[in-house]
């Protein structure tokens, strides 16, 4: 769950994650990777079950997190879709600044 009320989930083949008192902070995803963001209206719960309040996904190979510092990170392709973009590319930088509830940089 993101502080905006947005929520992330991932998925992946394979994944190692440092996660102090159950909470992840870091971590590396490996193959088919699938980030989906949500997102809902109105003050209720995202409905993660279908595609109603999906807001984003991307697809990678792999990747590399940090919650800590807000940071998404992949060499490999990249595909994103969303309701207004659809692109292809090779390699991912993102991050978050949690203080206004942006993304500040993605690369």
């Amino acid at each position: 769950y993101l502080p905006d009320g947005r929520v992330m989930t991932m998925r992946a083949d394979t994944g190692h994650f440092e996660a102090p008192e159950n909470n992840p902070r870091r971590g590396t995803l490996r193959g088919n990777v699938v980030l989906r963001i949500y997102q809902a209206e109105g003050g209720r719960e995202a409905d993660l079950e279908t595609e109603r309040d999906l807001r984003m996904v991307v697809y990678l190979d792999e990747a590399d997190f940090d919650l800590e510092l807000a940071q998404v990170v992949s060499t490999g392709p990249v595909h994103v879709t969303a309701p207004d973009a659809d692109f292809r590319g090779r390699g991912l930088s993102l991050n978050y600044n949690q203080l206004r509830n942006r993304l500040e940089r993605v690369e």
